[in-house]
């Protein structure tokens, strides 16, 4: 349970104001280093872009922020989020991913005009490996061998003054050998060299690290002072490495990594120095041309989200990507070199691998089919709202051998997928989500028996998500993608009966209705409530409400007790007028 002192509280209400009240994120173009110039190609192009983001144990991460040209997005309880019909730059446009608690992400997404892409990230959790005193300086261990080694007095605040005091290390070593090192990675391994060049990287390893005062607060190291980093290195990569590597970091601004100094391979690490903390890499680069393909089944059908992995022979990752729900991939890869392609099915299991290239052009690779005749299955239906109307933004989810995959609908709200289960699962299970409307079809179970192809039929979405938050303002109804609940500690009883209910979408910031002294289910008036409209204050209350009421048909205090509401009365709108406000909640207390 969460315990958070009343004026806290409120300081926290007034910054997600502050900082809700202008949508638009900046991304622009501008690379940290200005001796740099990150200038890659533009061509804008319509698109959607579909995807799951999951933590490193591979649950999925709700109420994430995906941030795709100054838009926001907020993936559901399942972890997904769906941008349609938006516009791109097909070379590569950069997606930010961030979550409280974790290290940010951010990929380059690549397709074609008129496509759906899959774009699947892994968040790292932020683990705290050690601290140090400011003053002192040390080394903390990250992962294996990896460390970082601080500077006596080189650690400035976030104001760029001198910092006195711990300095917490949170930090996680990506290893260059594990395939899951593509997901939780930034980028795609695109990066800017000294001179400028777009090249594509083949990696030996990442490290990411961020520092912290105990109060949370950003630190790095001041001007002019460097920290150590030590690289672990897989032994199976010792000995066929290079005696030097540059070192590259990830330019959250750009998504791609620019090169600034270089690692050593000392004792079987790689070790060097850098000026400022973020992503860190030492790789190998390569000039680059742009690949692209299909992976079919062997009657022709495009296999949807399937992991495509590009390797040098020695066996380094230097490029990748998830096929659409065509099958269709596309990337940047080494030019001039003989690689390796390899293609995962969704349990990670390699179905095909085969040498490629070398290429000095850009190439469109023959397709790939994979004959697994006994696991792949063709799924398709039609996925309508209750109304009967299509579903455009929403998907379907298909659950099999404990494992889940999601298929995205057509603006027709058709879906037709081919997915690889593995192994003879039985039985599977079809579920239809509405994305607008937070509704949900009921579960349908199909069993299989060997059949290589499964007609739905039409899924319904009549009913309520497990969760949701909703309102409705003088007639017009809004929708929130995220619902949660936390408690907070009464200023005076000290008990946990402060309830705050929130919500928002990608252009509604955020909404909140407080509620203090509750004592379980029944009818209160909130102390407090904030809707906005397309990012337009609209209607608040912040004395007690005495004209609007909230209705707790469900209410428990411990985390993930469940908390269910309706809500109604009157309020002053942000031009004096008084309104009629409406709605419903349901959540979990976070």
């Amino acid at each position: 349970m969460k315990k958070l002192s009343l004026l806290l509280f409120w300081s926290l209400i007034l910054a997600l104001l502050l900082s809700s009240c202008n949508k638009d994120v900046d991304q622009g173009p501008t690379n940290s280093n200005p001796e740099i110039q990150v200038n890659p190609p533009i061509e804008m192009i319509t698109a959607s872009v579909f995807g799951q983001v999951i933590d490193e144990d591979g649950n999925p991460i709700a109420a994430a922020t995906v941030i795709i040209n100054n838009t926001e997005y907020t993936t559901d309880s399942q972890g997904l989020y769906s941008a349609t019909d938006i516009s791109i730059n097909g070379y590569g446009n950069l997606v930010t991913i961030s979550k409280s608690g974790y290290f940010s992400g951010a990929k380059l997404i690549q397709t074609e005009d008129g496509r759906k892409a899959n774009l699947n990230v892994t968040l790292i959790t932020k683990t705290m490996k050690g601290s140090i005193m400011s003053t002192d300086g040390g080394i903390v261990t990250i992962d294996g061998e990896s460390t970082v080694d601080l500077p006596a007095g080189g650690i400035k605040d976030s104001n760029g003054e001198i910092y006195t005091g711990e300095v917490n290390v949170y930090a996680k070593w990506l290893d260059p050998s594990s395939l899951s090192t593509l997901d939780e990675m930034p980028g795609d391994l695109r990066a800017v060299n000294s001179n400028s060049d777009i090249m594509q990287l083949a990696t030996y390893g990442m490290l990411a690290v961020e520092l912290e005062s105990p109060s949370g607060q950003s630190l790095n190291l001041s001007d002019g002072n460097t920290a150590e980093l030590t690289f672990d290195l897989p032994t199976s990569m010792v000995d066929a490495a290079p005696a030097t590597l540059p070192l590259w970091y990830f330019d959250e601004t750009t998504g791609y990594w620019i090169e600034e100094g270089v690692a050593t391979l000392v004792n079987g690490t790689y070790v060097g120095e850098v000026s400022h903390f973020s992503f860190w890499n030492c790789d190998a680069p390569f000039p680059l041309v742009n690949a692209s393909g299909t992976i079919v089944n062997t009657d022709g059908e495009g296999l949807d989200n399937i992991l495509v992995e590009i390797q040098m022979v020695n066996g380094l990752s230097c490029g990748y990507a998830y096929t659409d729900n065509r099958g269709f991939y596309s990337g940047k890869i080494p030019q001039d070199e003989v690689l390796i392609i390899n293609v995962y099915n969704q349990c990670n299991q390699v179905v095909y691998t085969s040498n490629i290239g070398p290429f000095s052009a850009d190439v469109i690779i023959q397709p790939i089919i994979i004959d697994e005749s006994e696991n792949l299955i063709t799924i398709s239906g039609t996925l309508l709202d209750c109304d009967g109307n299509a579903v455009s933004d929403g998907y379907v989810a298909i659950n099999f051998n404990g494992l889940s995959e999601y298929l995205s609908t057509e603006s027709d709200g058709t879906f037709q997928s081919t997915i690889d289960i593995c192994n003879d699962a039985g039985v599977i299970t079809a579920t239809g989500y509405n994305f607008e409307d937070l509704q949900q079809s009921n579960p349908s179970q199909y069993t299989i028996d060997g059949q290589s192809s499964i007609d739905v039929g039409t899924l319904t979405t009549c009913d309520d998500l497990e969760s949701y938050f909703y309102y409705q303002i003088e007639g017009v109804v809004y929708t929130m993608e995220t619902a949660f609940a936390q408690t907070a500690a009464d200023s005076i009883s000290g008990t946990d009966t402060y309830i705050y209910l929130s919500g928002n979408t990608p252009s509604i910031p955020f909404t909140t209705i407080g509620v203090n002294n509750t004592m379980g289910p029944g009818t209160y008036n909130p102390e407090y409530t904030i809707f906005f409209t397309a990012s337009n204050l609209t209607a608040t209350c912040t004395d007690n409400c005495p004209d609007f009421t909230i209705t707790f048909q469900e209410l428990g205090y411990d985390s993930g007790a469940s908390v269910k509401a309706t809500f109604s009365g009157t309020m002053e709108s942000d031009n004096g007028t008084t309104v009629e406000v409406s709605g419903g909640f349901k959540g979990e207390i976070n």
